[in-house]
């Protein structure tokens, strides 16, 4: 992320006068792979940053990857923006590259191996220990996340879409009871903030699970301790982390009470 900005930085320092800059991100093609410096040939991605501004000659472009090369020392420039970001790169299997000419702006690329063959559905599941778990999620089963805290709300969803769920979001718990109320079929599990505001006074994982007994419910909170445990496993929870929760932890839990759910009931 840094390092990206710091591309888009230089393009915006670039272009004194004004101008476009343009980041693109998608799949190299053959061609590209085969020109790049990687020891892998498979798939590649790419994120590329585009300025017009104005361009470097050819005695910039073999300097600026070097350590306090700057061009901008005026401006409190310390040249180490480029190296560190080539160097980082590097240590994760990928490349930076440059295509520039005077007057004719700048484009660096980053590149990376592809994690997985493109198109390969991810069909297992991440354990504690970081082994791949070996029974398939089956298709649609489906995740309900509630929390106040977007990027919260982001990177679950995220993780467990990559694990196979069907991964649905809520940001309050009025939002999450009109899902569970009006969808075809509950979400197998709710994976809920412990301190949202309840609904009527009345705790969100209370309400779910009187709208469906059969739904799993999952709590999270900063404070937990072994009374809170038992009092919301007593109120009708069936599991409680403590967060800020691991992706390990979150996947390993998800993972045991969907082992001893039903699967949801159709409306």
């Amino acid at each position: 992320h840094q390092g990206l900005m710091n591309l888009c930085l230089n393009a915006r320092d670039a272009m004194p006068q004004g101008g476009t800059l343009r980041m693109t991100a998608g799949l190299a093609s053959g061609q590209r792979i085969a020109e790049l410096p990687l020891s892998s040939k498979g798939a590649v991605i790419e994120v590329s940053v585009s300025d017009t501004g104005m361009g470097m000659d050819g005695e910039t472009k073999a300097l600026v990857f070097e350590p306090f090369f700057t061009t901008k020392r005026e401006s409190g420039g310390l040249g180490l923006g480029l190296s560190t970001l080539k160097e980082t790169v590097a240590n994760h299997g990928g490349c930076v590259t440059l295509q520039s000419e005077p007057g004719q702006g700048s484009t660096f690329s980053v590149c990376f191996p592809a994690a997985r063959p493109l198109g390969h559905a991810v069909s297992t599941r991440a354990t504690v220990d970081g082994a791949a778990a070996r029974r398939p999620v089956p298709a649609g089963l489906t995740v309900l996340v509630v929390d106040a805290e977007p990027i919260v709300r982001r990177s679950w969803c995220r993780l467990l879409k990559r694990s196979g769920y069907v991964a649905v979001a809520a940001d309050n718990a009025r939002t999450a009871l009109e899902y569970c109320s009006s969808g075809p079929s509950a979400p197998a599990l709710v994976v809920v903030d412990l301190d949202l505001p309840p609904v009527q006074d009345v705790a969100l994982h209370r309400q779910l699970r009187e709208l469906h007994p059969e739904m799993q419910v999952l709590l999270t909170s900063p404070q937990v301790d072994a009374q809170r445990q038992a009092d919301v496993m007593a109120d009708g929870a069936q599991g409680l982390l403590a967060k800020p929760v691991s992706p390990q932890n979150l996947l390993a839990e998800v993972e045991r009470l969907l082992s001893l759910a039903d699967p949801p009931k159709s409306e």
